[in-house]
């Protein structure tokens, strides 16, 4: 017995000895710095996506959409149980407990007769790590479940991102709108103004059908801009969990929002969820490779039981305690090669992941650069833009006159208002393309909604 117990000292010393080479991942190619460091702001880097987005209700209803979402909550729930599952993989390293009582009835007593028979039992089993291969499969699953903690947090970084996408969209539809009205009021003007002139014996009733025409292009507008903003408004619904009748409102102006803060590059990619998810997942490959070369070495398990048995269950108590103890040493010889081909393709696994987070860091980067230039680029188009329509308005102002003076004809007066509302409408789309482009700057950066619930 003395021999037992110390060979089992001896053999949780060398599972505490076992050591395994770390992973060694490929140094990004990154820069230190931005190529584009105009990109200024306020916030600061612990700032949340919310905080970019100056208006209550859009952050209410990302609040919403984070808590009454179906598939995020489906993903909540799913995560949840693969917590608890690791407490399965904690349990291989520990032992193993049973007891049970048996019953037998035969004929193999010494009077031959019919009897039955008694056995109260107990038996431990516990596999020693020596190689530390069940620490290996146990860090493995932990190292998966952080890779699917990344991926609920990204999820929910997407929700956000959509949510607000959906609320600048809405903003936009409600101008879009605005202008097809306000062409049909204009119009309308135009309508009224030729029927005075001619009543003063100016003009002629043609001019009358040119400008109905158009106002009724303008109404069929109308009638498609409200029914895309029903569409938007009931996506925006099923996103923070609302039935899709329709009846959210969209406020009628854009709202404001702020730039992101800038991290280093070093910093975003630690920041981002998906970066932080491939991290992961290849430590978790590198760590079930390590277990299943592991799984060709000598494994030891130790095994002890207890038991009583009686011909009488109330006598049970009294019968003599037997035990017994052993050590089984099993050494893999012949298995066609399985084990070596397990551990061989999940090494092949993890080198695709390691080129997967290669590719993965160099379209982070890629994302972001684009963002920087997206929004330099949509910032000098709004700057042109408001210029033409200044220009456009005052050429629609400058056509009505010449119209009511006999100086111009209707289709010039139709072209020059409608392309006055056409550049306000170019001018509305690039406002919400940056408003967009600041919120895939923001995820990018690796800004997230994490605390926003």
């Amino acid at each position: 017995m003395k021999l037992f117990l110390i060979f089992i000292a001896f053999t949780m010393v060398m599972g505490g000895c076992s050591a395994r080479e770390p992973v060694r991942l490929p140094r990004a190619d990154v820069p230190r710095t931005w190529s584009d460091d105009t990109v200024k702001t306020d916030l600061t880097v612990t700032a949340t996506l919310l905080d970019l987005v100056d208006d209550p209700r859009a952050r209410a209803l990302v609040r919403e959409g984070l808590n009454r979402n179906h598939d995020l909550r489906a993903a909540s729930q799913s995560l949840a149980a693969s917590r608890l599952l690791l407490t399965g993989a904690r349990a291989r390293r520990l032992p193993t407990l049973t007891g049970g009582l048996d019953l037998a009835r035969n004929n193999q007593g010494e009077d031959r007769g019919p009897g039955s028979w008694f056995k109260l039992a107990g038996a431990v089993s516990w596999e020693i790590d020596l190689w530390g291969r069940l620490k290996d499969l146990q860090d493995s699953e932990g190292a998966e479940y952080l890779a699917s903690e990344a991926d609920y947090r990204a999820a929910m970084d997407s929700l956000g991102a959509g949510v607000l996408k959906l609320w600048i969209e809405g903003a936009c539809a409600n101008q879009r709108m605005a202008l097809q009205e306000k062409r049909i009021k204009i119009h309308q003007k135009s309508e009224a103004t030729v029927l005075e002139r001619y009543r003063q014996g100016l003009g002629d009733l043609n001019d009358l059908a040119s400008i109905r025409s158009t106002m009724e292009q303008a109404r069929a507008e109308l009638v498609q801009e409200r029914c895309g903003y029903a569409e938007i408004a009931r996506a925006l619904e099923i996103l923070v969990g609302r039935y899709p009748d329709a009846s959210l409102d969209f406020p009628k102006g854009l709202p404001v929002m702020a730039l992101p803060p800038v991290r280093v590059p070093a910093a975003v990619l630690e920041n981002r969820p998906d970066i932080r998810a491939l991290t992961a997942r290849i430590e978790a490959a590198h760590l079930v490779t390590a277990a299943g070369k592991k799984a060709m070495l000598p494994g030891i398990t130790l095994s002890a039981d207890l038991f009583k048995s009686h011909s009488q269950l109330g006598s049970l108590g009294a019968a003599d305690t037997l035990w017994g103890t052993s050590v089984s040493i099993l050494q893999p010889v012949f298995n066609g090669n399985s084990l070596r081909a397990g551990y061989e393709a999940m090494a092949e696994k993890e080198k695709a992941l390691v080129d997967k987070y290669c590719q993965t860091v160099l379209l982070a980067m890629k994302e972001v650069e684009n963002a920087f230039g997206r929004e330099r680029a949509l910032g000098v188009q709004a700057a042109h833009l408001a210029t033409a329509m200044e220009q456009a308005e005052q050429n629609s102002r400058y056509f009505f006159q010449r119209y009511i003076t006999g100086l111009a004809s209707i289709l010039e007066l139709n072209q020059a208002n409608d392309g006055a509302l056409m550049v306000r409408k170019q001018l509305v789309e690039i406002r919400k393309a940056r408003l967009v482009n600041r919120i895939e700057m923001a995820k990018a950066l690796g800004m997230g909604v994490s605390s926003a619930q």
